[in-house]
């Protein structure tokens, strides 16, 4: 995936001095790429938008707006076991700069996602929120936000900060 980048600015701030200020731009890894991040090292494996999910039993899950799935790939890094936790993520909206959290019904989506997987085929290659992943470990886990149906992937960055960060958190572009 490439980027276009603008080479010039006639608006360019300038402090007291008259020497051009920069404007910081956030860093974002790339959909696809990895980054370690706190305890884990983690890639995104895939992103879904659905209106709809359905329940095991039947019923289904059904969005005001939409939900976004997301899967990743979450390796641990550190030296003990470590688990993730919904607290851990948050979807930042960068053209608005609004931030989203996981609500009960992101959990209740994404547990039911993984749970064919995990529990009925018993694939442990899958986690929850709160399970244990020792030292080295590779696992597939999954999150999921009820948000406006309005929203753009392309203008959305799933940002996971957790008890090993010590920033603000790493950013990962949905698309």
């Amino acid at each position: 995936m490439s980027t276009l980048v603008a080479c010039g600015n006639a608006n360019i701030p300038v402090n007291e001095e008259g020497i051009k200020q920069e404007k910081k731009e956030d860093n974002y890894i790339a959909y696809g790429d990895s980054a370690d991040s706190g305890n884990w090292n983690i890639k995104i494996r895939d992103v879904s938008e659905v209106s709809e999910v359905d329940k095991k039993d039947g019923g289904k899950f059904t969005a005001d707006g939409k939900f976004i799935n997301t899967l990743l790939d979450m390796k641990n890094i550190s030296q003990n076991p470590v688990s993730y936790s919904l607290t851990d993520f948050k979807l930042k909206d960068i053209s608005t700069g609004k931030t989203y959290v996981i609500e009960d019904i992101g959990y209740e989506v994404a547990h039911e996602l993984i749970s064919e997987e995990k529990f009925y085929k018993g694939n442990d290659e899958y986690i929850t929120i709160m399970d244990d992943v020792n030292p080295d470990k590779s696992k597939i886990a999954c999150i999921s936000f009820e948000v406006n149906e309005y929203l753009q992937l392309d203008n959305l960055v799933l940002v996971n900060k957790n008890n090993g960060n010590a920033g603000e958190g790493v950013q990962f572009k949905l698309k």
